[in-house]
């Protein structure tokens, strides 16, 4: 007969792929926090934050949770999730559901949820779904192992067909996995060279142990998709058994069913050592659960206390705080209206010292222009004055016309004699002119230096230099006739009002009494002088005491020349330089 050897080819791996849910952030509130506090430390402001938990009040206790940012949460979903390195939770002795959803800011009904929980029973080594992920992945990997198939040929030795491993058999089942005790693989000995006996054991199951009970596992673990490949069929042509083979055969099949029986009593020993254990955890996670809320509560009562307390506080220091900025607004007010005062004060003396200056330059102007005034009018005065005496003196000179008449004769003879004297003073100067010109610059003016007069002594040179003063002033006149009349005078004595004072320093002599061919000098603002003063030289000594000066540039302009007589009564108020 034929028996037809199917072999297991394929070890299939699962493996799932998580997907990462997106949803509001959560903040958990602490003792001393405020909704203003919290809104600037996650970026938003207090009215959001109301609106966005539904307070009608800015009261808020501790351990309450507030979901903030849930527009950005939005926006996240819409965009593809990122990895998670914490999607699962392995459940560890004394965890309760009601602690893993406060240790990630979950509720708990929500992890029962994704993890399909009946109950808020749980066990040690559970693996928890804590993002939702696990129950939504639908993919999974599947990684082939090479084929375990050993089959031996009718041979006289024993022919062994064993699996190498046991291999994991999943069925599509909704997101449950059971996971028992696989009866042993059964060994098949032959002793028979002439018979092939291939034993199919039943494919061994994996066994999962964290206790020694068996657990069962409801996970939200993504469902697997379990890829098998057919078995390799191998026809294989096999003789009838013989007696003894067909006692091993019996004895293997009542070795398996005792060793299903075995295992059957210890699945059942640690299903009800199991049942006990989830009672008592589940007890003790009620009773953990009840004090704990009972703490929470009296720590909310607490911090209600507190937060109260504290915004009383808060209260009072803003009151304080507002009464402080008023005073302080206060003083800056008034510190800015007395910096403003004391700056219209500066401008205001700043304007007053303006007006002041004006004033005073206008009265300054004023008092010029009425001495300029009083000066024109003081040398109108002199000029008519001067008129006058000139106008009397002609009328003298007439009356005396008749008394000269009549010593015509003398006076003929003195005026000879006059005459004579002055042609030879004239011819002496004029060749004294002459030699002087003649010579060399530079020893007229060292001559000049060295020669120190008496006072009383008229000062003459060899020459007066090069005539520094203006071409038709009456200095410039003054320097040429004196030249001319082989006479020393500077050169460099500045404006007339000057010439006393640096004729006298030259070693000239100064006196109010007049000489033939001295200067005279009529200081600044006298005698008909303006500013600069004036000089003339003496012509004539008249009898009654008046002299006859020749000029330029009195009542005149520049290079006017003219003669004048000055009265006996005014020769004093000049000064003559010998």
């Amino acid at each position: 007969m034929k028996k037809t050897v199917v072999s297991v080819a394929t070890l299939t791996a699962i493996t799932g792929v998580a997907a990462t849910a997106v949803s509001a952030d959560e903040y958990t509130i602490s003792s001393g926090d405020t909704l203003w506090g919290i809104a600037n430390e996650v970026g938003t402001s207090v009215a959001e934050l109301k609106a966005d938990n539904e307070l009608s009040s800015d009261i808020i206790f501790p351990g309450d949770v507030l979901t903030v940012n849930p527009e950005e949460a939005e926006e996240a979903e819409k965009a593809p999730a990122p990895a998670s390195n914490e999607s699962t939770y392995i459940v560890k002795p004394g965890d309760t559901l009601w602690q893993i959803g406060a240790e990630f800011s979950l509720d708990y009904n929500e992890i029962m949820k994704w993890n399909s929980l009946s109950s808020d029973l749980i066990f040690v080594g559970q693996e928890l779904s804590i993002d939702g992920s696990a129950a939504a992945e639908p993919a999974a990997e599947v990684e082939e192992a090479p084929a375990v198939e050993e089959v031996q040929e009718v041979e006289p030795a024993v022919e062994e067909v064993q699996e190498a491993a046991p291999a994991v058999e999943a069925e599509e089942e909704p997101a449950v996995e059971e996971v028992q005790e696989a009866a042993p693989v059964v060994e098949v000995v032959e002793e028979e060279p002439a018979v092939e006996e291939v034993q199919e054991t039943e494919p061994a199951a994996e066994v999962v142990e964290e206790e020694p009970a068996v657990e069962e596992v409801q996970e939200t673990e993504p469902v697997a998709e379990v890829v098998e490949e057919e078995p390799a069929v191998e026809e294989v042509e096999v003789t009838e058994p013989t007696a003894e083979e067909q006692a091993a055969a019996e004895q293997a099949e009542a070795d398996k069913i005792a060793a299903e029986e075995a295992a059957a009593e210890l699945a059942a020993a640690e299903e009800a050592a199991q049942e006990a254990e989830e009672k008592a955890a589940a007890e003790q996670a009620e009773a953990d659960k009840i004090a704990a809320e009972e703490a929470a509560a009296e720590l909310a009562a607490a911090e209600e206390a507190a937060q109260e307390a504290e915004e009383k506080a808060a209260a009072e220091q803003a009151e304080a705080d507002k009464i402080a900025a008023e005073e302080a607004a206060a003083e800056l007010a008034a510190a800015e209206e007395e910096a403003a005062q004391k700056e219209a004060e500066k401008q205001a003396a700043a304007e007053q010292a303006e007006a002041d200056k004006i004033a005073a330059e206008k009265k300054a102007a004023e008092k010029a222009a009425a001495e300029e005034a009083a000066a024109q009018k003081e040398a109108e005065e002199q000029a008519a004055a001067e008129q006058a005496e000139a106008d009397r003196i002609a009328a003298e000179e007439a009356e005396a016309a008749a008394a000269e008449q009549a010593a015509a004769e003398k006076a003929e003879e003195q005026a000879a004699a006059e005459q004579a004297e002055a042609d030879r003073i004239a011819a002496e100067e004029a060749e004294a002119a002459a030699a002087e010109r003649a010579a060399e610059q530079a020893a007229a003016e060292k001559a000049e230096e060295e020669s120190q007069p008496d006072a009383a002594t008229p000062v003459s040179s060899a020459s007066n230099g090069k005539n520094h003063y203006s071409w038709g002033t009456c200095a410039w006149y003054v320097f040429e006739k004196r030249s001319s009349m082989g006479m020393s005078v500077g050169n460099n004595w500045g404006d007339a009002k000057s010439w006393a004072s640096n004729a006298q320093s030259a070693g000239y002599s100064v006196t109010n009494s007049p000489s033939v061919g001295a200067v005279m000098q009529a200081p600044a603002h006298t005698n008909g002088a303006y500013g600069q003063g004036h000089v003339a030289v003496v012509e004539r000594v008249n009898g009654d005491g008046s002299i006859l000066v020749s000029e330029m540039q009195f009542g005149g302009g520049l290079g006017d020349k003219n003669t004048r007589t000055i009265s006996a009564s005014q020769v004093a108020s000049h000064n003559f330089i010998h």
